[in-house]
């Protein structure tokens, strides 16, 4: 597991996922983010469904920028963190 050397607050499932080794660990791990990616989706398209977001959303567009958001949260809290030292 190399790629887990260099965790340092980052996503471990991306930090695996940029590694250029091809093992069922990582496999499992890209698997594992399409399902969450394809599970916000539906339930994106759902709120959409229902009239909780606008009709004309994007709901695989809305679930990337979702999951990006929740990537970048701990980076973003840090930061914000660190100022206040």
């Amino acid at each position: 597991m190399s790629w887990n050397q260099s965790f340092q607050g980052s996503c471990m499932f991306i930090d695996a996922w940029r590694d250029n080794r091809q093992d069922e660990l990582q496999a499992s791990l890209r698997k594992a983010i399409h399902r969450w990616i394809g599970y916000l989706t539906i339930q994106i398209e759902k709120a959409v469904d229902s009239g909780e977001f606008k009709k004309d959303l994007d709901a695989k567009q809305a679930a990337f920028e979702l999951y990006g958001h929740y990537l970048s949260a701990p980076r973003f809290l840090f930061a914000c963190w660190a100022t206040r030292k």
